[in-house]
């Protein structure tokens, strides 16, 4: 028993850390070895099963709030919609509990620096775990979790139902309440299964199948089997301690169904947890409010608003006859030593900040009300103000078109470093970058027309469909294609479902770009403050990959404009969705189909020094298509941006494209059995992503020698087009944005750079061992599926080996030298990492930051 006790007490200390994998890895532990000794129905097991329970609720909860599965297609970022091919890996099994092993894309003294130091922090030893639990390794420091588990000793049930939250207002109605407020709200994001591995063996399909669905068990159902059980071994006795417990236990039961989006179960079970303890606690007790609270949130998700203010109103009057019990108490020192006061001041104070945050709720659900009154038949859901007051799906701006600008032929030079004897040009540091200006072809002497000289002009009566589509048009030559490929992604079934994206090859590689975007996101909202009062502008914000982000950086207004008018229409469709899953306020938001590159300034899509925040996240490079369009896009952003507010995007790495398709271009003229005047393309590429270069994107200088190591290529300026291909995610012309230039157009309108463009590999190497409010990126990262584990058993099957089989021998080879240098990593069990050809691609794009002055 001494070790049963042992692993409880770790248990709850986990619980209170929100170490949600260890918790119930050791409830799990304790309940097995109760089992086996005194049987599954013992009335020992009745809280331990409770708290495993718990425990995987919470887990279940966590894997359902990860926070999208990047890259929103490469530009975009919805993580539940991109277009995806099939391929043959299915990526499952135990979760991953280490970081990426491998930096395979910088100078050999770069690699192994970094490789050393992202290994070094991950390759620890871990335990295997049951089912689908996630082991995150070494959880939170000692001091923090030993400071917390003794508050948790008087305070369990509380403990149980803390929610990890990002704003300590939140985490007082989460602790108080036990709320099960976790953001469960994108049933597309969650990942509580293991996916099925696919049998390509038809003889041997059914027996596979069946030993699948044997183990395919979600952990909202483990917790369902094991709290009923428990709810049965209290039920056994008559007494009110007995009874609270069942209480609890309908209560959790209450909160799984409304999970599951059973609301009705959810009401039953949560009104059964409410007529026990009325029955048995003073009418004012915390808990009795508590469970009001739950029922209201019930009603409020499930579109019950009339129901919900009744229950939001019964835990306000509740709350209030507590606190003048409390305050009662307090007036009679003399029965109280100084200790009893303090401890009931301190219950005093958080029952009064609680009351605010209820009406608060009750306000927002009154106010959903009279909304759905007005306009029968409406989603229930908070109002969508839309700038020009049409609620149409987006606002028609059809009436502006660029007219587009020639630019000369001036271009870019990447050349290499003659010095270096190896001919490797990795860094920004081995290059040299000649910007030439660029001007006008047909200005004369070089003379730049001011922003204000753009011309605008109306579409012609026979353009209806543009108009009728509410689209900002564009003689943009890619602008078509973008749109095009956007719809047909946006209006996927396929690729749309969960199945389809955990067995892609690329599901690990977007879940760690999306991990990069979180934190980078959430470093920018710190500056800002986290203030409630922060409204962002999301531009090519595609299917609303990002509104999970915006609601836990508790902003106040959000701003969606996309030049796909499919994506716009799921983006306001997971608004819509998100608002009625969450149980506390969201943001409002408006949604607009327009070209980020047209001249938005004269429109009311976007007002003048509104926005605290622009973010554009994997689309900005299409901007960069001619030197009109990039200065229109940042004009937008100046005009709409308060001074003091900042400019956030995701960028191809120019630098290290540009290397990779230097290699390339060697490589081809080194070869004796290539015709090189044969030769109209630059392409390169592994697995999981291509990247071609026409002959029309680049030039070779006239004094090159075609054969040698010393050649260089020039690019443009602006239109430097390519294709990049991303395993179907991505199949669009993307254009490269140079640092040096993309400054100079920054600081034409009073952006000034914060963050100078620091490459994926580099910002992991920073920021892999920090926090992102409470929670440590490294539990992000597990959260977020962001690594795979190795060695990954996928039915006694190693995942390296089929890739192997693939035709990526050397996929793993840096886990396995890692492993034999390293003695931490021999005698982990896994490791978290990513295979050679995912880094490859993640390499290849930048983060930047602007402020404005």
């Amino acid at each position: 028993m001494g070790d049963v006790s042992e692993l409880l007490s770790k248990g709850r200390r986990n619980l209170a850390c929100v170490e949600i994998p260890q918790a119930v890895e050791n409830f799990q532990k304790a309940c097995e070895l109760l089992a086996t000794e005194f049987g599954d129905l013992d009335e020992r097991l009745a809280d331990p099963n409770l708290l495993y329970g718990t425990a995987l609720l919470e887990l279940a909860r966590m894997e359902s709030t990860v926070i999208g599965n990047a890259l929103e297609g490469v530009p975009e970022d919805d993580d539940s919609s991109e277009t995806e091919v099939e391929c043959d890996v299915v990526e499952t099994g135990p979760e991953m509990t280490g970081k990426l092993c491998e930096i395979s894309n910088l100078l050999a003294e770069e690699k192994e620096e970094l490789s050393n130091q992202v290994i070094d922090a991950m390759c620890e030893e871990e335990k295997a775990l049951p089912s689908d639990s996630v082991d995150n390794g070494k959880g939170s420091p000692t001091t923090q979790s030993e400071e917390i588990a003794a508050q948790e000793e008087t305070a369990n049930k509380d403990v149980v139902n803390e929610e990890m939250e990002e704003t300590s207002e939140e985490s007082k109605v989460k602790t108080d309440f036990k709320e099960s407020e976790e953001e469960s709200e994108e049933a597309d994001k969650a990942t509580n299964a293991l996916v099925e591995e696919e049998n390509s063996d038809v003889d041997g399909e059914q027996d596979e199948n069946k030993e699948v669905e044997a183990e395919d068990v979600t952990n909202l159902q483990l917790a369902w089997e094991v709290i009923e059980v428990s709810r049965k071994i209290f039920s056994r006795k008559d007494d009110d301690g007995s009874r609270l417990k069942v209480a609890e236990c309908y209560e959790k039961l209450g909160e799984i169904s409304r999970e599951k989006e059973d609301y009705e179960q959810a009401v039953s079970d949560l009104q059964e947890c409410l007529n026990l303890r009325q029955s048995i606690l003073p009418e004012d007790s915390r808990e009795v409010a508590e469970t009001h609270f739950q029922i209201g949130t019930t009603h409020a998700v499930a579109g019950n608003l009339e129901f919900a203010t009744s229950a939001f109103e019964a835990a306000i009057k509740t709350l209030r006859k507590h606190a003048e019990t409390l305050s009662a108490s307090i007036a009679k020192e003399d029965s109280h030593s100084e200790g009893e006061l303090e401890l009931l001041r301190s219950s005093l104070r958080e029952v009064e900040s609680l009351i605010p945050e209820v009406e608060k709720r009750k306000a927002e659900v009154v106010e959903d009300l009279q909304m759905s009154r007005m306009h029968p038949g409406t989603s229930q859901s908070a109002p969508l103000p839309v700038t020009n007051g049409d609620q149409k799906p987006a606002g028609d701006i059809s009436h502006l078109i660029r007219k587009k600008r020639r630019v000369s032929d001036t271009a870019v030079e990447v050349c290499e470093d003659s010095t270096e004897a190896d001919g490797d040009d990795s860094s920004p540091n081995t290059k040299k970058m000649k910007v030439t200006v660029a001007v006008d072809a047909e200005i004369p002497n070089g003379a730049h027309q001011s922003e204000s000289e753009l011309e605008v002009r109306r579409v012609p009566s026979d353009s209806a469909t543009a108009n009728n589509s509410g689209r900002v048009t564009t003689e943009s030559a890619n602008a078509a294609n973008v749109v095009k490929f956007y719809d047909s992604a946006a209006r996927s079934v396929t690729a749309n479902s969960l199945a389809h994206r955990e067995q892609t090859r690329i599901f690990h590689l977007r879940n760690f770009n999306n991990w990069i975007k979180s934190v980078f996101i959430n470093q920018y909202v710190e500056k800002l403050g986290h203030s409630p009062g922060i409204h962002v502008l999301d531009l090519c914000c595609g299917k609303g990959g990002d509104q999970l982000k915006w609601a836990q950086s508790n902003v106040r207004h959000v701003t969606f404009i996309d030049i796909s008018s499919a994506s716009i229409d799921t983006c306001r469709q997971r608004y819509d969705q998100l608002y009625r899953k969450r149980q506390r306020s969201l943001f409002t938001a408006d949604f607009h189909v327009a070209d980020c590159t047209a001249d938005l300034r004269k429109t009311i899509l976007i007002r003048r020094n509104r926005y605290d925040l622009v973010s554009c996240q994997f689309s900005f490079h299409y901007a960069f298509e001619s030197l009109t369009q990039s200065r229109t896009f940042l004009a937008n952003v100046n005009h709409c941006l308060r001074p003091g507010g900042y400019f956030i995007a995701t960028i191809p790495n120019a630098y290290e494209v540009v290397r990779r398709a230097k290699k390339a271009y060697r490589e081809i003229h080194q070869s004796v059995t290539i015709n090189k005047d044969s030769v109209e393309e630059i392409q390169f590429g592994n697995s999981v992503y291509s990247i071609r270069f026409p002959i029309s994107s680049y030039s070779v200088k006239p004094n090159d020698d075609r054969g040698t190591q010393s050649c260089s290529l020039s690019f443009p300026l602006f239109g430097s087009r390519y294709d990049f291909t991303l395993e179907g995610v991505v199949d669009c012309p993307e254009f490269l944005v140079y640092p040096p230039l993309l400054n100079t157009l920054a600081s034409e309108q009073n952006l000034i750079p914060v963050a100078a463009p620091v490459s994926f590999a580099e910002f992991f190497s920073r920021y892999h061992s920090g926090y992102i409010g409470r929670m440590s990126s490294r539990d992000l990262l597990l959260r977020m599926k962001a690594l795979e584990t190795y060695p990954n058993q996928v039915h006694g099957e190693k995942l390296c080996s089929m890739l192997v089989a693939n035709g990526e021998p050397g996929a793993y080879d840096h886990v396995h030298q890692k492993m034999e240098h390293d003695d931490a990593c021999a005698q982990s069990r896994y490791l978290g990492t990513l295979s050679l050809a995912e880094w490859e691609a993640i390499t290849l794009y930048s983060l930047v930051g602007f402020r404005k002055m």
